[in-house]
Parts: C-alpha cells; sequence; structure tokens
C-alpha cells in the first residue's frame, strides 16, 4: 500500500484509517495553535495535591527503592540489618516522599518541553489505534455522512428520471455507464459542496444560507473536545508518552537530576561531609538508583493522580469553549482538510 493513501496493489483501505497520520498532524496543529496550551494546562495541576493523591503508595515505594539502594551499595550491611530497622529507615524515608514528589511535578512543570512532544504523542496514537481516529470522526461527521447517504437516493433519483427517458428514446451502449458516472459525481459533489460550503453565513432574504457542518459548531465543538480529551489528551496518555514516549530518557534524566538535588538539600551542609565518607561515585550512584527507582515505580504510582488531574485539568471546558469560539474558516479545518486531497476519489 502507498504510504497516506487508501488503494494499494491489491484491495482498498478506508480513507480516514490511510491517512490516520495526516489526521493526526491536523488535530495537533488546530489543538496547539488554537484550542489548548499544553504548559499552561499541566501548571493547573498543584504538585502538593497530586502528592497527596498518591500518598497510599507512598511506603511501598519508598521501601522498593531502600532496598534497591542497599542491595546495589550495601548489599552485606543491608542483609544484616534486622527486619524492623529496615522498616524504620523506611518509615522515615517516606516522610520525605511528598515534599520529594511535589518537587519533582514542580521541575516537570518547568521543564515540560524537554519531556513531552504533543505531536509526536498524538501522531503515535493515531497510528496505532487507527480506529479511534475513525471513532472520533464517524462521531464528529456522523450527520454530514448521514446527509451523503440521504442525498445519494435523491439526488440519484432526479437526476435519474431524465436518464431513464434519454435511454427510452436513445439507446446507445454508451450511456448508462457514462450517465451512471455523471450521476454519481454530480450526487457526492454537491453533497461534499453543501456540507462545507459557503464557509461564512450568507443571507439570501429571510434564509441564511451556510455548509451544514459549519452550522454545526456549537455541537461539534462538545463532541470533539470530549474525543480529544478521552483519545488524546488525557493525564493517562500524557504520562505514559513522558514515561515510554520519545523523551523518555529525558525524563529519567529529569529525575536523577531532582533525586540529587533533593538529597543535597536535605542533607544541608553535610551533603559533602557525606559525599567524602561514601565517596563521589558512590553519592551520584546511589541517587541516581533512587531516580530509576522512582521511574520505574511511576507507571504503578501515578494512576491514583489520574482523576485529580482530569478534574484540573480542565480540557474539555477549555477546547469546547475555545473551538466554539473560532472563526467559520478555521472551524471548516476542523473536518474538510482531511478530505481534500481525496475529494476527488470520494466523488469518484
Amino acid at each position: 500500500q502507498i504510504p497516506d493513501q487508501p488503494f494499494g496493489l491489491f484491495g482498498w483501505q478506508g480513507i480516514i484509517p490511510s491517512r490516520a497520520g495526516e489526521m493526526a498532524r491536523i488535530l495537533t496543529e488546530l489543538m496547539m495553535e488554537r484550542l489548548i496550551d499544553v504548559q499552561e494546562t499541566f501548571n493547573k495541576v498543584d504538585p502538593a495535591v497530586l502528592a497527596k493523591h498518591l500518598s497510599p503508595e507512598i511506603p511501598g515505594t519508598t521501601r522498593s527503592i531502600c532496598d534497591r539502594v542497599m542491595q546495589a551499595e550495601f548489599p552485606d550491611v543491608w542483609a544484616a540489618v534486622p527486619v524492623y530497622v529496615k522498616e524504620e529507615v523506611a518509615s522515615v524515608a517516606s516522610a520525605d516522599a511528598p515534599e520529594f514528589i511535589g518537587g519533582l511535578i514542580k521541575e516537570l512543570q518547568a521543564n515540560l518541553d524537554d519531556v513531552l512532544e504533543l505531536p509526536k504523542m498524538t501522531k503515535r496514537i493515531a497510528e496505532s489505534h487507527r480506529e479511534y481516529v475513525v471513532r472520533m470522526f464517524q462521531e464528529i461527521g456522523d450527520s454530514e455522512f448521514r446527509l451523503i447517504e440521504v442525498s445519494g437516493f435523491w439526488l440519484g433519483l432526479l437526476f435519474g428520471i431524465p436518464q431513464a427517458i434519454a435511454f427510452y428514446f436513445f439507446s446507445p451502449w454508451w450511456l448508462l455507464p457514462a450517465a451512471g458516472f455523471a450521476v454519481g459525481y454530480l450526487t457526492n459533489f454537491i453533497a461534499l459542496k453543501v456540507i462545507f460550503r459557503p464557509v461564512n453565513p450568507v443571507k439570501i432574504g429571510r434564509f441564511t444560507l451556510q455548509g451544514v457542518f459549519l452550522k454545526r459548531q456549537p455541537e461539534v465543538s462538545i463532541q470533539f473536545a470530549l474525543l480529544s480529551e478521552e483519545i488524546f489528551v488525557n493525564p493517562e496518555q500524557l504520562w505514559n508518552e513522558m514515561l515510554f514516549g520519545a523523551r523518555r530518557e529525558a525524563f529519567k534524566t529529569l529525575c536523577r537530576r531532582h533525586a540529587r538535588a533533593f538529597a543535597d538539600r536535605a542533607l544541608g551542609s553535610a551533603s559533602s561531609v557525606v559525599g567524602i565518607a561514601l565517596g563521589a561515585e558512590r553519592y551520584s550512584r546511589i541517587c541516581d538508583l533512587v531516580g530509576e527507582g522512582l521511574v520505574e515505580a511511576m507507571p504503578k504510582v501515578i494512576p491514583l493522580g489520574y482523576d485529580y488531574q482530569r478534574e484540573v485539568l480542565g480540557v474539555v471546558d477549555e477546547i469546547k469553549t475555545k473551538m466554539a469560539a473560532l472563526p467559520s474558516k478555521d472551524f471548516e479545518g476542523v473536518l474538510h482538510p482531511v478530505f481534500e486531497q481525496d475529494e476527488i476519489k470520494l466523488i469518484l
């Protein structure tokens, strides 16, 4: 199959799934340029409140990280330490965990562009789950797709009557195929124009003419906002992208850097003494192990804060409000550009 084309050497793929990547690009540009500021949206998260939501997982996570560090750096000592001492060490570390997590969220907010690339995220989701894109455009354009079906019947009937009369009196072999092609072309051509033209309202006497899709801007804005959050811009997808996406190494580096900075602040003036006692190399390794342990624990810990983040991010309300306020020409770009390059295929 030719990339971004619905046809191949044999067979056919729907235009929407075949152009999932292109659709994702269009949607991302629209969202980032006109509908949502990801940095501003992520900054709505209160680090302290999010840390509180994650607190049920903190004791177990802290204990696991302590075991990881001690077994790696002091295996003999740690093996000889009684269980109650290990629990006490983990308990002391857990007391500082909310501050540690809150500081990490602040650092993420300050360096979001380094660890999150929304265009690549939406394209990856669209190309790996083409059914999401199909569903999105089916739901957004449901009324328009039904219009094409209904108009095909009535316009076909309207154009078919003169065709039948002509065939009754004049019936060369080429008339039916030529007329069928012309009727099909005109039917779909008119339907597509009715959906998207005119872009801006045109008053003719008591009537106002505007493309069917464009008249539904308030309704479509709600549908688009709900689907955008459900499929693309939600806490699950944002955190999955940071943890496993194109910039995951930058995220890991940020966690290690934060662990080192937090340790230095917690130890205060004693950090230099500890560094000498442990050795600079071992001290750095311990901080790195803490950061790596945190990254590994994130997929289990972060979901506890998804509901809070979804509520505070307010993605649906922001997209819905801004989309409803878009000029008609910009709103047309939600659905029409995806089909423009393939309009002749749809008509034929």
